[in-house]
């Protein structure tokens, strides 16, 4: 087949095969780049939200923490940390776009009954004689 062309036509050919292999290669890159940076999102926006969680995860411990210093010796530095802490976990929360709204809704809710416990806590330990 080849062999019935001109020079010139076989030249022309031959540009026109490498033109279609090079557009072939440059569509599979782009695909391929394309899938690439979808899975980097992702793993960033994926990555994102577990250290929100994990931040969370550390600030209840450290609440929890704080909360029994303030119960079993009665620092006052204590309960302000835990109101701090707590301050900053509602802004986390409240600001949540890196959580899930079921979980923000239920994550809220359980802190706010543990900071209405321990505020009860607090005025019952005020009230005992020193």
């Amino acid at each position: 087949m080849f062999g019935a062309l001109k020079l010139k036509q076989k030249v022309f050919a031959s540009f026109f095969i490498v033109g279609l292999f090079a557009t072939a290669i440059a569509g599979h890159s782009y695909y391929s780049f394309d899938n690439v940076l979808n899975n980097f999102k992702g793993f960033v926006d994926f990555s994102n939200r577990a250290q929100v969680n994990l931040e969370l995860v550390r600030n209840v411990s450290e609440i929890q923490r704080q909360a029994l210093i303030y119960t079993y010796e009665g620092h006052q530095s204590a309960a302000e940390q835990v109101h701090t802490l707590y301050d900053g976990m509602r802004l986390t929360l409240h600001g949540g776009e890196n959580l899930e709204s079921v979980h923000a809704d239920l994550i809220r809710k359980h802190l706010q009954s543990y900071m209405q416990a321990f505020e009860q806590l607090q005025k019952q330990r005020d009230l005992q004689p020193s």
